[in-house]
């Protein structure tokens, strides 16, 4: 990202909000792998019990996403991720101390909130609102740094677990949460600017088509099945390694190679990606996931294969969750500008994502319009392709053209000789291209 186009304070962000994942999702997402079993060994639980409880703080975090959404929206990303690890760090410290399953089950609904207020979601929004239309290479760039966080945290929960058992472990990643990367969010995170506040009446605009409706939901339903998928592969792939007849250590060996491999496939994301529509990175990695699953399944080619694919797919996954919905839908959506909150679906099953208001968009100048003013008529309505917002998100040319040039729309205007026609402007761009309205 170059200097021109990082904000004031960008350049903190990443390296700031990458760090503050990795120790987010080790002590939350990938905590039960390594402590489950000692946790059922010293307390006497049934397993099925104690990692339910990872997924009861997967239900509270989805539950929680579309009020963290409004949140970063009022107050921003600062306050909302700090307070995300100080619930982290609250919840760890009540599944250290719980003495039966209806305290360490409270624990993980406490750590769930602050799963819903720290992780990737909340994490894609803020950059999004630091970053604006351009934070695609910021996305892609934070999950470079969250690929590390079963590679680094397994073995660092594993030593925990070895010198000051499984409590020990969570009171120390709880420490870590509330007194290092609460104040280190809160304060060191660059403040976004505010937006306005958006029109409060109704409209008669203020509506999504059957179409836009049926995108959602699609959308929805996509990321809550790939998000099963990687809970239940995350939590259990060493169980199922060993249930192969693989030794503990040679599964986790195979396991470790999911941090380099989410790494690998990002990089040539972030390489190649600007070549493919956010929906085809998408597609492609909803392939490689799948392959992964049905061949470690199968047994038909080393686990050591079926895992990397699975990564693979994973890692690029995590990048198209957060980039399709600012693709599809623009960066006007709530909750961070619409870089990532559809992310929030595989969680919370669909949060409110909407359009903004067609009345809040920038509309091209009309000069029959203003004639018209000039005779005292009313302003003809525009048929809806002269919305040059809505036409920048549906006409294939126009996003084709964008993904090619990477260079984001700052001005459009219809010509004055065919209505017809927009001319596209882009701080990127020297010359204006001549653009047809015709979404076919």
């Amino acid at each position: 990202m170059s200097g021109a186009s990082t904000p004031p304070g960008g350049r903190i962000a990443v390296p700031l909000l990458g760090v503050a994942q990795i120790l987010s999702w080790g002590s939350s997402f990938y905590l039960l792998a390594v402590l489950a079993t000692p946790m059922s060994i010293d307390t006497g639980w049934p397993i099925a019990w104690v990692v339910g409880g990872g997924s009861v703080g997967l239900l509270c975090s989805g539950i929680v996403s579309p009020f963290v959404g409004r949140m970063i929206d009022r107050f921003g990303g600062r306050p909302t991720m700090a307070l995300g690890s100080l619930l982290m760090g609250a919840g760890l410290a009540a599944v250290g101390s719980s003495t039966g399953l209806a305290t360490y089950l409270l624990g993980w609904v406490v750590l769930g909130l602050g799963m819903g207020a720290g992780l990737y979601d909340a994490a894609f929004s803020t950059l999004g609102r630091i970053f604006g239309a351009s934070a695609r290479r910021a996305i892609t760039n934070l999950t470079l740094f969250g690929g590390f966080a079963s590679t680094v945290c397994w073995p660092l929960s594993a030593l925990a677990v070895e010198h000051i058992g499984w409590r020990g472990a969570c009171f120390a990643y709880a420490a870590v949460q509330v007194f290092v990367m609460a104040p280190a969010l809160l304060v060191l995170l660059p403040r976004e600017a505010r937006k306005a506040p958006a029109a409060s009446g109704p409209t008669n605009n203020d509506r999504t088509s059957p179409g836009e409706r049926g995108s959602f939901l699609l959308l929805a339903a996509i990321l809550m099945a790939n998000g099963a998928v990687q809970t239940t592969i995350s939590v259990h792939l060493l169980t199922i390694l060993q249930g192969q007849g693989m030794a503990l250590t040679a599964a986790v060996a195979i396991g470790a190679l999911i941090g380099p491999s989410q790494v690998g496939a990002r990089v040539v994301e972030m390489l190649l990606g600007d070549r493919l529509h956010p929906t085809a990175t998408l597609a492609c990695a909803g392939w490689l996931v799948a392959g992964g699953v049905v061949l470690l399944a199968l047994g038909t080619v080393p686990a050591a294969v079926a895992v990397v694919l699975y990564a693979a797919g994973n890692g690029v996954w995590s990048i198209a969750r957060g980039t399709v919905p600012l693709s599809l839908f623009g960066a006007a959506l709530p909750g961070g500008d619409g870089a990532a909150r559809s992310a929030q679906f595989d969680r919370a099953g669909g949060g409110p994502l909407r359009r903004r208001p067609r009345a809040d968009r920038p509309r091209a100048p009309d000069r029959a319009g203003r004639a018209g003013g000039r005779r005292g008529g009313q302003r003809p309505a525009r048929p809806d392709a002269h919305d040059p917002s809505r036409s920048s998100a549906r006409n294939p040319r126009m996003r084709a053209i964008c993904r090619a040039k990477n260079a984001p729309v700052t001005v459009w205007r219809p010509i004055q000789k065919d209505e017809n026609y927009f001319i596209f402007r882009s701080s990127k761009l020297s010359q204006p291209i001549r653009i047809s309205t015709d979404r076919k």
